[in-house]
């Protein structure tokens, strides 16, 4: 596996997303230094778990001690976070969205590249081995006709029913960066809209090129869940997002088949489920999947070792698809 580059690393955001990236980052072999959070407290107890120093907010972005920084604070700080960093020279990791708009997404992209430094949101979910996989093996399943997705988080259960929309368009990043990945092309030239059929409750349906989308976002449903399923002429593929792994069915046809389906089915899952814990075991990989490869891949890039693992064009066209459903939300609200 290729080395990690000595880069020094700074984390803003002590909380849930902060400390899964300080974790992540440090299962890589980076060398976080600094940790900020408005709650000083917070950004002491991460920086103590990681060896890192806790620092003032107007501190961090110190481009004589800091190469790359991670940004895991809210959405609506992070155009400011990222600006700031980026003209100090420093490579940025932003939490998702990246922005909470196309047009500013663009122009974050923009600034980067004038000043020559790697700016990458954090769509992880491309980089789970069992989306991976799923790449690997889509010419298996024939042409891709749906794509469909259920999303149902528990990310609302302690704030106040108007939230709940911002909370599942928040997600959105996350299917889009899939559905991109595995129709290997722009999905801002397909037709999107959406149903809202209750505060917290959006179905996404969506045309790319010939291949149908469904995404079904819910702060109610129960259990929680976060799969997809390609369907393809010759098979599917299930994924299951939360645990990062994927299992292919084939689309082959006989009486014996359908009694056995279920059995052959149930089978299939606990193998993939079985053989990826024990490999997340291994890793130490206990939490987000996907994010620890993409934080390899991010730092590997910014040592100019690889290439970016998101582009500006993908951001920017996951970010125009946002801004179109969001837009059809608040209209059918």
């Amino acid at each position: 596996m290729t080395r990690i580059p000595n880069l020094r690393i700074a984390i803003v955001g002590a909380g849930l997303m902060g400390r899964a990236h300080a974790r992540a980052s440090a299962r890589v072999g980076a060398k976080i230094v600094a940790i900020t959070d408005a709650d000083l407290v917070a950004a002491n107890t991460l920086a103590s778990s990681v060896g890192a120093r806790a620092a003032l907010p107007d501190d961090i972005l110190d481009a004589d001690r800091v190469d790359a920084i991670h940004i895991c604070t809210p959405v609506s700080k992070h155009v400011e976070w990222c600006s700031r960093a980026i003209e100090r020279g420093i490579h940025v990791l932003c939490e998702k969205p990246l922005a909470e708009n196309a047009a500013d997404t663009a122009a974050l992209f923009d600034l980067a590249a004038e000043r020559g430094v790697l700016l990458c949101p954090v769509h992880q979910f491309p980089f789970q081995q069992g989306a991976i996989a799923a790449s690997e093996r889509l010419t298996t399943i024939g042409k891709v006709r749906w794509i469909t997705a259920e999303m149902c988080t528990a990310g609302a259960a302690t704030v106040v029913d108007s939230m709940h929309d911002e909370i599942v368009l928040g997600i959105v990043p996350h299917p889009l960066s899939l559905i991109l990945a595995f129709l290997g092309g722009p999905i801002a030239d397909g037709e999107w809209n959406s149903a809202h059929a209750d505060r917290g409750e959006v179905l996404v349906a969506g045309t790319v090129r010939d291949t149908g989308v469904s995404i079904v976002l819910s702060t109610h449903g129960r259990p929680t869940s976060n799969t997809m399923r390609l369907i393809g002429e010759r098979g599917s593929i299930a994924l299951d997002l939360f645990h990062g792994f994927s299992t292919i069915e084939t689309g082959r046809v006989s009486r014996m088949r359908k009694l056995a389906r279920p059995f052959v089915s149930s089978a299939r899952t606990l193998s993939a489920a079985s053989s990826n814990a024990l490999r997340r075991g291994i890793a130490r990989e206990t939490e987000f999947p996907g994010l620890t490869q993409l934080c390899r891949r991010f730092y590997l890039a910014a040592d100019k070792r690889a290439e970016p693992p998101i582009l500006a064009a993908e951001a920017i066209d996951i970010a125009t698809v946002r801004d179109r459903i969001i837009a059809s939300v608040v209209q059918s609200a």
